[in-house]
């Protein structure tokens, strides 16, 4: 039996300006609407992004319970440590995590936009990042409604070698994608 996911995705936007990195001024393009079809255990998945700076919100036709452990779940198949689970707000975070340059295989730069260090050498696969991925699960507001899950992801970054400032980091939006993704994937299975 499939079960029907429905995903909506508001991209963040983290740091108006970058400071300390050789494009400073410049932030990552962000699309204002946008909707990208996510093939997810047979069913379809209709996304449409926004830069509303809400974070990535996931409708899943499961119980909040359920929900919130398969989250647990996906932040260990990830390899985004948990630093604080609170069952009592069925949330699940990874705070301020050193992150060596990469997230599940996958280079930094792929989910986050920290500037170019130097022309065409994305800053976030080379600067020492800092990132925060926090999930919540809010249950139904009425039967037969789906459970809502939320992800919002930022980063800091300074350069590893330079005495630097920290600088914001913007979401790409594909890490928030990739755990709601992840998330219906396990509970279709």
């Amino acid at each position: 039996m499939h079960r029907l996911v429905t995903v909506s995705v508001l991209w963040v936007a983290a740091g108006a300006g970058l400071v300390g990195c050789a494009s400073a001024g410049r932030t990552a393009p962000v699309d204002d609407e946008r909707t990208v079809p996510i093939a997810s255990a047979g069913a379809r998945v209709s996304a449409t992004g926004s830069d509303a700076g809400r974070g990535y919100t996931s409708s899943v036709r499961q119980s909040p319970q359920t929900i919130f452990t398969a989250v647990q779940t996906v932040y260990e198949q990830l390899h985004l440590p948990v630093t604080a689970v609170v069952p009592a707000d069925l949330r699940v975070s990874s705070i301020n995590v050193p992150l060596a340059h990469a997230i599940d295989g996958q280079r930094m730069s792929r989910f986050f936009n920290c500037g170019e260090d130097s022309p065409a050498l994305a800053a976030a696969d080379r600067y020492d990042l800092v990132v925060t991925v926090v999930t919540s699960v809010a249950g139904p507001s009425a039967v037969g409604v789906s459970s809502t899950v939320t992800t919002r992801a930022s980063a800091r970054a300074r350069h590893p070698t330079a005495e630097s400032q920290w600088i914001d980091c913007q979401s790409t939006g594909r890490l928030e994608s990739e755990l709601a993704r992840t998330i219906a994937d396990d509970l279709a299975g």
